[in-house]
């Protein structure tokens, strides 16, 4: 009987001891899987591009726009490219700047690819004092609400605490001017030295 105690003891401690094994080697790989996943996230962009495009034209300025920031500068800031649909309340959140290329449609109506934002946002008030941005409009004035989308935009965001970069620009059918004075700006927000809340020329 003594040496079946024994047995029995032995046992019981062989199954404690393979408990605690199997224990610590899932702790290790929810571990190891953890700091994986913190790895492989990608870098919080301090700038965002967003756009709302209809017939693409939004979009293409937007990636030019993109494209302006990554080159200014000997190191650019990271940015990151979406269009509005995209945009989350982590996105808002957590950049500090961002510029917004913005179409307007038919009578004053947002484009596909920016109607889910307006219609989650702009009914909501968050704190994005924290924001610094800048707008700029695309439309055609032989329309009455002439790139209402981005007035609309323009007015929330300021509404939140964000703050103007530089005063909105609307481009009357795409005008190269209106155009060349929104680079023409990023330009001066990137330029060292330079302040922002820029206002652009009548």
């Amino acid at each position: 009987m003594p040496i079946l105690n024994v047995m029995q003891n032995v046992g019981a401690e062989r199954v404690g001891w393979a408990l605690l094994v199997t224990l610590l080697w899932v702790i290790v790989c929810l571990w190891s899987w953890h700091c994986s996943r913190r790895k492989a996230a990608p870098a919080e962009a301090p700038w965002l591009v967003a756009y709302a495009s209809q017939n693409g034209t939004a979009e293409t300025l937007a990636r030019a726009t993109l494209a302006q920031i990554q080159s200014l500068g000997e190191a650019p800031p990271t940015a990151q490219l979406l269009p509005l649909n995209s945009v989350k309340r982590g996105h808002l959140r957590r950049c500090r700047r961002m510029l917004l290329v913005v179409s307007t449609t038919g009578q004053g109506a947002a484009p596909e690819n920016a109607r889910q934002f307006f219609q989650r946002f702009l009914c909501k008030s968050l704190d994005l004092s924290h924001l610094e941005y800048a707008v700029l409009g695309l439309g055609d004035r032989r329309y009455k609400r002439f790139c209402a989308c981005a007035e609309d935009l323009d007015d929330w965001l300021a509404a939140q605490g964000a703050t103007r970069t530089f005063t909105a620009l609307k481009a009357d059918r795409s005008d190269p001017r209106t155009l060349a004075q929104w680079h023409e700006n990023i330009a001066l927000t990137l330029a060292p030295g330079e302040t922002s809340n820029l206002d652009a020329p009548a």
